[in-house]
């Protein structure tokens, strides 16, 4: 959830291919111990969200300890990461998959100058009680996207709701502005079966030309209970 302004994230391909090693000399290379790897958990701060941050990732960097370089082969380790997978299930363990949290996106063709309410299912994210966070994500066009009135309707009811208006635009950094474009919400009496709906008021900030993703995240409340796989 972080989608800070970095510089590139850290795929699992560029954490398998790292060697702690490069560029030393042969007598540096002696003071080489080992490896660790260092989260700084300052916008993920729920353990789901760092545990979707460092797995698979952690299975990277544990290859770069028991494997040499030369010895290394990407597709090999890939392979072996989809065999790891049920164990991280298993353990109730969030992991990134494919697709992250984007539930939804808009377009022009779901844009109006005045606000519209617009819909998304997410009833496949809701599996427990937990704190929801839901993101509005411009990535392109001439316009930003005005946002509010964001609410969460199991079935036909309202059950959570933060009315703020923001703004989706480019910014990524921190601090936050105060009229930032992600929306907290929660859910304290999970009905399975239910169908569970995210709404929003949205209009093109200053034209129709905007596109975006919608991203909605639960955490659970009871973590290493309940888990997105499940």
């Amino acid at each position: 959830m972080a989608d800070l302004n970095y510089q590139g994230p850290n795929t699992i391909e560029a954490v398998y291919n790292y060697d702690p090693s490069g560029g030393l000399t042969q007598e540096q290379k002696k003071y080489v111990l080992g490896v660790q790897a260092n989260m700084w958990p300052a916008v993920p701060q729920e353990v789901k969200d760092i545990n979707v941050q460092n797995f698979p990732r952690l299975l990277a960097v544990s290859e770069i300890g028991w494997v040499k370089p030369e010895a290394k082969q990407l597709s090999v380790f890939l392979n072996k990461v989809q065999d790891h997978l049920p164990r991280l299930d298993i353990l109730k363990i969030d992991y990134f998959k494919p697709g992250g949290y984007t539930v939804g996106t808009w377009s022009s063709q779901q844009l109006d100058t005045g606000f519209t309410t617009r819909k998304w299912e997410v009833t496949s994210k809701v599996y427990a009680n937990g704190r929801i966070t839901a993101g509005f994500f411009y990535t392109e066009g001439a316009s930003f996207l005005k946002v509010k009135n964001v609410k969460l309707i199991e079935n036909e009811k309202v059950i959570a709701e933060d009315r703020h208006e923001s703004l989706a635009d480019k910014f990524r950094g921190i601090p936050y502005k105060k009229n930032m474009f992600l929306y907290s919400l929660k859910i304290d009496h999970y009905q399975p079966g239910a169908r569970y709906f995210l709404v929003a008021d949205i209009a093109g900030a200053t034209g129709l030309d905007s596109k975006g993703n919608i991203t909605f995240n639960l955490s659970p409340y009871q973590p290493f209970r309940f888990t997105e796989a499940h």
